[in-house]
């Protein structure tokens, strides 16, 4: 697997990547129903100052998606999908990862990410990047912060 910054040349295999994925998993990363030749066009189109990744796999395509998106001074949300059968083989930490390492190398503190309830393996991305992070509990999702500032950084380096 490997990692490369996103373009719009993208879309198509995005576009197979999130048929592959399923509704729940979809709505998870969207928040609801989602059509996904606008999700594809929507993750392969990245505005200045923010930052795509995807994860490529030889064999299968496009297995995962990563995003900075700068929220406002020293602060972006954070945000990512790998297909299910692509979980568990660390996908989703490297993605954090890359993208902690570009926050922090762009002067951006904060990250901050809204994940539901029910997508465990997000959290658990969150709670083993080594990154300081603080929980805010809502309703009907988790408002997750974590620090990129440089005594954050040397520790997801170590």
């Amino acid at each position: 697997m490997t990692l490369r910054a996103a373009r719009e040349s993208d879309e198509p295999g995005l576009v197979r990547m999130l048929e592959r994925v399923s509704r729940a998993g979809r709505s998870q990363r969207f928040f609801g129903a989602t059509d996904t030749a606008r999700a594809a066009r929507q993750l392969a189109t990245v505005a200045a100052g923010d930052l795509g990744l995807v994860a490529q796999s030889d064999r299968c395509g496009l297995v995962a998606h990563g995003a900075l998106y700068r929220t406002g001074d020293g602060q972006a949300e954070v945000a990512f999908l790998v297909r299910e059968d692509w979980q568990g083989r660390g996908a989703g930490a490297l993605l954090l990862s890359h993208l902690a390492e570009a926050a922090a190398q762009a002067a951006i503190d904060v990250l901050v990410a809204t994940v539901r309830y029910d997508n465990r393996a997000m959290i658990s991305v969150f709670e083993h990047s080594g990154l300081p992070m603080e929980l805010r509990y809502a309703p009907d999702s988790l408002h997750i912060t974590l620090s990129t500032a440089a005594d954050a950084a040397i520790a997801l380096a170590a």
